[in-house]
């Protein structure tokens, strides 16, 4: 995706992120930890001075905390997009479908830099969609960690990691 550049955070610290284990019933309503604050705050204040207009939020309650936090430092603002939830799908196919619907969503919208709060699977999907133009069920664990931005510009990726 040319003369497109994405801040992709992954939402902040929570108890099944930071235990490595499923969300189970608390998919929806899991909270983000007091200790993963200051990567976010930390987040927000590096995003403060990307210009641009288009920002978007998963709509789970972990992301829109996250986004939230960012906002009040930042100020900008996430709009909530269902594209951008975690990996609900029954299969793999459907959720790499929903991936790619995203970045055609993406692709159509004339702003060239987009902010995005999403969680891991996602992530994963739009690292290796927009840079290697392919995406494999070994690839899906491949994400960074909460606290982080992988920013992507013409085909490339780069981590930067708050939690330090």
């Amino acid at each position: 995706m040319k003369n497109k550049t994405f801040y992709i955070v992954r939402h902040g610290e929570t108890f099944a992120s930071k235990n490595n284990v499923d969300y189970g019933e608390m998919q929806f309503s899991a909270e983000i930890l007091e200790e993963g604050l200051p990567a976010i705050r930390k987040i927000g204040e590096f995003l403060k001075s990307v210009n641009n207009s288009k920002n978007y939020t998963s709509e789970l309650l972990r992301c829109r905390q996250t986004s939230n936090i960012i906002y009040q430092i930042s100020g900008k603002i996430f709009q909530p997009l269902d594209l951008l939830n975690e990996y609900l799908e029954p299969d793999f196919k459907t959720f790499k479908k929903r991936i790619q619907k995203l970045i055609l969503t993406l692709e159509m919208d004339e702003n060239e830099i987009f902010i995005l709060c999403t969680h891991g699977a996602v992530i994963s999907a739009l690292k290796y969609l927009l840079t290697k133009r392919k995406y494999e069920i070994e690839n899906l664990l491949d994400y960074p960690r909460t606290g982080t931005v992988l920013i992507i510009k013409n085909g490339k990726d780069k981590l930067m990691d708050f939690n330090l």
